[in-house]
């Protein structure tokens, strides 16, 4: 397998800038500390606030004068070893990566082991996503950044906030008897409850349900979940042992919800003036997309912001996953656990990958693909979309409770 090095050095400074966060069965609210100069003759996507919500305000094929990543070309998904691209962070060509595995997959005693990974728009200070992990429950939150110039401040606060409230929600357990769908709504609803701060955010939750394995998600807006799932069979032996196509696939992802092209749905706390203003009803957790997704052992889930989305295609995703090995694929194999990719790597190099795509102009990026259906000016049709970037990379597996049999 070719690696693909044309911009290690710069990867190896931007990953050396940004903090690490992984965490097994703990809780954060994301802290990025990234500072840089604001990019210069930024494209805004819209100049205008939108009657019931506002836009996102990050751009579009935007020159990064002071980054720390070159402009690539070309796209990177279009390179022959783009899923070698955080070749240091995840496996190279280990051929055990491409044996297929046996469906030996245990049924019980299954957790989630997550890791996270952001890195805030340059210039943007700690940016706007925030995020917590509080196993069995996971959540994102993007700040709408359009807000910033009518508050007077950004939706930092009003992320973090809502992010806090939701992991309370999540160690309370208040939906107790609820499917996993419905506990994680009721999560983000009583999470929303408690926040105070102004702003607005696009915001999605998950719940994994041990005793169904089914991940229950509630998503508002556009950032999302996307569970990927690596092939079994039956037995493990003879021919079937030889190295072959490994290839990953997504077995869920969650739909994004949009009042008009980058107005996505979003939850805020505004001033009673600016209330007064909208001609549109606020957007409540009520209105979140909800879903119970059956999972299994082995299987990789992302929560991410738009940040990863709008700048890598499903297939770039599926490269990355077929370059980690799940703690399952580790056992079948008879490695040892710690053979497995720890989550929060699998989360930084999708980071490091999206933020690459960002800041190139001359990308094929899904938000381009989506300016253009959406009949924008060709300028803004072309090249990545800078933005705060945010990934949660989680495994489905196995874990044996103290004395359970």
């Amino acid at each position: 397998v070719q690696i693909w090095r044309s911009s290690a050095k710069e990867l190896d400074r931007a990953s050396r800038d940004m903090p690490e966060h992984g965490y097994h069965g703990g809780a954060v609210v994301s802290a990025y500390c990234i500072d840089k100069p604001q990019s210069m003759n930024a494209m805004k996507v819209c100049d205008s606030d939108e009657e019931a919500g506002v836009r996102d305000n990050a751009s579009v094929g935007t020159p990064s004068t002071a980054s720390h990543v070159s402009p690539v070309s070309p796209p990177l998904s279009s390179h022959p070893s783009f899923s070698s691209f955080s070749c240091d962070l995840l496996h190279d060509s280990d051929p055990a990566l491409l044996w297929e595995l046996p469906d030996l997959k245990r049924s019980t005693d299954l957790s989630l082991t997550a890791g996270a990974f952001g890195k805030p728009l340059d210039g943007a200070g700690h940016g706007e996503d925030s995020y917590f992990i509080s196993i069995p429950a996971l959540g994102v939150a993007d700040g709408v950044g359009g807000l910033e110039k009518v508050l007077g401040h950004s939706s930092k606060d009003f992320a973090d906030d809502l992010m806090i409230g939701c992991q309370r929600a999540a160690q309370l357990q208040p939906c107790r008897g609820a499917d996993p769908c419905e506990k994680a709504e009721c999560i983000l609803r009583e999470g929303y409850k408690q926040v105070t701060k102004h702003g607005a955010a696009t915001a999605v939750v998950a719940y994994f349900d041990s005793k169904q394995n089914q991940l229950g998600v509630a998503s508002l807006g556009d950032s999302g979940v996307i569970v990927m799932r690596r092939p079994t069979v039956q037995n493990l032996g003879g021919a079937q042992s030889s190295s072959c196509s490994g290839r990953s696939s997504i077995v869920f992802r969650s739909p994004s919800q949009q009042h008009d092209f980058n107005l996505p749905y979003q939850l805020s706390r505004l001033p009673e003036e600016l209330q007064r203003k909208s001609l549109r009803s606020p957007d409540q957790p009520s209105d979140s997309l909800t879903f119970d997704v059956e999972v299994e052992e082995g299987d990789l889930i992302l929560m991410y912001s738009d940040g990863v989305v709008d700048n890598l295609h499903e297939q770039d995703l599926l490269d990355f996953c077929d370059r980690a090995m799940s703690p399952y694929a580790a056992h079948v194999l008879g490695l040892p656990p710690d053979a497995a990719t720890a989550p929060e790597l699998i989360a930084k190099s999708i980071v490091l990958a999206a933020y690459v795509r960002s800041v190139d102009q001359q990308a094929s990026t899904p938000f381009a693909q989506d300016a253009r259906k959406a009949g924008r000016p060709p300028a803004e049709c072309i090249g990545g979309k800078e933005d705060d970037i945010t990934c949660i990379a989680s495994w489905v597996s196995y874990e044996k409770l103290e004395g359970s049999k």
